[in-house]
């Protein structure tokens, strides 16, 4: 049996993100006895290396710079740097290279590839801010050499892919749209409450940065909060710039007491606090896929967020949840008060929410649409 190599380029142990999504594939794979391994594309490894903690760290990227002496370097050592690849792939008896969040890393893959050194598969996953052309236009034709080498290109949405079709400018022969999952065995309704927090809150899950939008969160829940003296914001996330400026604004609104900040959070404690929100809100002003949509879908909590191409794919608006547009501080007050007000009508929409995501968004599918990606032929 061939082995699967899933390639990160960072740790795949971070809270957040795309190793979240490597880390839950591993899981599902160990349990239905697909062999893959994770390796982190490490430049301080030209030498692969497994770790105390089992994951494989190595070099696969061969360009150090655009510039004259560093693309002469690359150049001298590149014959090396890819018999020492195809060396390590042989000795693993790898069938398939799945690099998720693609940068210049695939490139030694591709090459192997067209030199006829590796004959498995090559699958390039991308997962939002990868889809962009590199700076300078060496790096683009290299970009351009390794997609069309790839067997198969994967996006976590459709939104993702037809960006990709613009920003790279060509279809690949093998397109395919893998939705992430939500692990419904941690994300699930009826979960212990934070005595620590309100009885009664709004919710939103993303890192403290621009496009998640907390400020404008935090203006649209003070045009909520005065008929509703009870209800409290929550923002769990990742520390960034846009913490204090939320903090400020709170201040500045009179809501500094109605308003948390936890960060840094494990799943099983964000899942708590998402179970037992009275709404969950995300009004980023954009999102690939948006997986705190499903995991407050999962744990059957009303959800409200921005109207992007990501979140429209999960949610269908006066179904499962409520889209409002992007920037729209009323609009999402709106929407907010609606979820709050109409307990009946939101809690319906939560529950088709909850029967979309155990229907289409969970891991095991996620993994087995993967799967079909890594097979031979």
């Amino acid at each position: 049996m061939s082995k699967t190599f899933l390639v990160i380029p960072w740790s795949p142990f971070h809270p957040a993100g795309v190793s979240v999504v490597v880390r839950n594939l591993v899981e599902q794979y160990k349990r239905s006895g697909v062999d893959t391994a994770v390796c982190q594309d490490d430049w301080g490894h030209p030498q692969p290396t497994r770790g105390k903690d089992g994951i494989e760290y190595f070099r696969f990227g061969m360009l150090g710079g655009t510039g004259p002496v560093a693309l002469l370097k690359s150049l001298l050592v590149a014959p090396f740097r890819l018999a020492t690849t195809a060396a390590w792939l042989r000795k693993n008896a790898v069938g398939c290279v799945n690099f998720h969040y693609v940068g210049q890393g695939a490139l030694s893959i591709a090459c192997l590839k067209a030199l006829g050194l590796f004959r498995g598969k090559l699958v390039l996953s991308f997962h939002g801010t990868d889809v962009q052309l590199p700076d300078s236009a060496i790096e683009a034709r290299l970009q351009h050499f390794y997609l069309k080498q790839a067997d198969t290109l994967t996006f976590c949405s459709r939104a993702l892919a037809q960006k990709a079709a613009q920003v790279f400018g060509f279809t690949h022969r093998d397109v395919r749209v893998v939705y992430n999952g939500v692990n419904t065995a941690i994300f699930r309704p009826g979960l212990d409450a934070d005595p620590a927090l309100p009885k009664r809150y709004v919710v939103q899950v993303g890192s403290f940065i621009i496009r998640k939008r907390q400020v404008f969160l935090v203006e649209a829940f003070a045009r909520v909060a005065a008929d509703h003296p009870d209800l409290h914001l929550v923002l769990i996330g990742m520390d960034g710039p846009e913490l204090e400026k939320a903090r400020e604004l709170a201040a500045r609104h009179g809501l500094a007491e109605r308003f948390h900040t936890l960060m840094n959070l494990t799943p099983e404690q964000v899942a708590g606090i998402v179970s037992n929100a009275a709404v969950c809100v995300q009004p980023s002003v954009n999102e690939p896929f948006g997986i705190a949509v499903i995991e407050a879908g999962a744990c059957g909590v009303p959800v409200a967020a921005s109207r992007v191409e990501g979140h429209m794919e999960t949610i269908h608006h006066e179904q499962s949840g409520l889209l409002f547009e992007v920037d729209n501080v009323d609009a999402c007050a709106i929407a907010i008060r609606r979820l709050i007000d109409n307990r009946d009508s939101a809690l319906a929409m939560a529950r088709r929410m909850k029967e979309n995501v155990d229907e289409k968004f969970t891991w095991e599918q996620c993994a087995q649409a993967y799967a079909r990606t890594y097979a031979p032929g």
